[in-house]
């Protein structure tokens, strides 16, 4: 599945990364995401699969998984507070 928290799981996701785990986390399909963000299916289809790569998952339902966890949720709110700061 995918590596523990104290792995770093969310930690390792780039900013857009996030923003992408999270829409694929709610349902949307990557040509969704691509037309919400305003960028080409393909960039999103790279995005997905740097994702699913760097959080050592096979699909997409495991990401849904792995953003649910009261760790990942909490570490992504600490990076999203320090971009903002």
């Amino acid at each position: 599945m995918a590596r523990s928290d104290a792995g770093g799981t969310s930690a390792s996701l780039t900013p857009t990364e996030r923003i992408v785990a999270d829409l694929v986390a709610e349902g949307y399909t990557n040509a969704a995401i691509a037309n919400r963000l305003s960028v080409s299916k393909r960039t999103v289809d790279k995005h997905v699969s740097k994702i699913l790569a760097k959080l050592e998952l096979r699909s997409r339902i495991q990401i849904a998984g792995v953003l649910a966890s009261p760790h990942a949720t909490a570490r992504m709110s600490e990076q999203t507070d320090t971009l903002a700061t």
